[in-house]
């Protein structure tokens, strides 16, 4: 009889740390909540719903930004190489990166903002060189690595005939703001945590890259499908 208490309570208490364990886990979420409505981006132009047949292959241009901004210079290459990484998961164009060095052999300049008056070769310049149907003008607009985090971009894709645009998108996001927050918070649970329920969503308003990553995905979904 004593034999078979022992039994029950080792069983008992098996159960009771299992039951703790699982609780713990499923109650996770309850401690990181995120409540309210998402950012929905609103500065963004689309020509069509969809891409005109002929704009397959986009020539992308190296990212814009302030030269005496020291923010957006120290910045530059993550969020360059994190911009490129993330427009060519799209996969709606066939995309050719070019160098700021080989932009400057062609435009006399490395870098553009699509809002400057352009060369009157610009266009056909670009075309002859690399064969693209579209060009994607990308600038940084606004850099701030330090909570709030602040970043800003400025997009334009264009024909590279007679530059008419295809889609742009100027928009700011702001860490502070709270559906800005709540975006961010829930891209990361869905994109970036591995395991969700054990991490804490908010530590995407504190990673500069990471938070960078969720904008540049929010803007760049919107351009137009085939």
């Amino acid at each position: 009889m004593a034999r078979f208490a022992r039994l029950i309570s080792a069983k008992d208490l098996w159960i009771c740390l299992l039951g703790l364990h699982l609780c713990g886990c499923s109650t996770k979420p309850l401690t990181d909540p995120i409540i309210g409505p998402d950012f929905v981006p609103a500065n963004i132009f689309q020509e069509a719903a969809k891409l005109p047949p002929t704009v397959r292959r986009a020539v992308v241009l190296p990212l814009g930004f302030d030269p005496s901004d020291s923010l957006a210079i120290a910045g530059r290459d993550t969020l360059e190489s994190l911009f490129r990484s993330e427009l060519s998961k799209q996969g709606k164009l066939e995309l050719a990166f070019i160098s700021p060095e080989q932009l400057r052999l062609w435009t006399g300049r490395e870098r553009w903002d699509f809002q400057e008056a352009l060369p009157k070769s610009f266009l056909a310049s670009i075309r002859e060189k690399t064969g693209a149907d579209a060009i994607f003008f990308p600038y940084l607009s606004l850099y701030s690595p330090y909570p709030p985090i602040k970043i800003g971009w400025r997009f334009k894709l264009t024909t590279a005939t007679n530059g008419d645009v295809l889609w742009s998108a100027d928009e700011t996001f702001d860490a502070g703001f709270a559906p800005v927050s709540n975006s961010a918070r829930r891209y990361s649970r869905s994109h970036l945590n591995k395991t969700p329920v054990l991490e804490d969503s908010r530590a995407i308003l504190l990673s500069p890259s990471a938070f960078a990553q969720y904008t540049l995905s929010a803007l760049l979904e919107s351009i137009p499908g085939r």
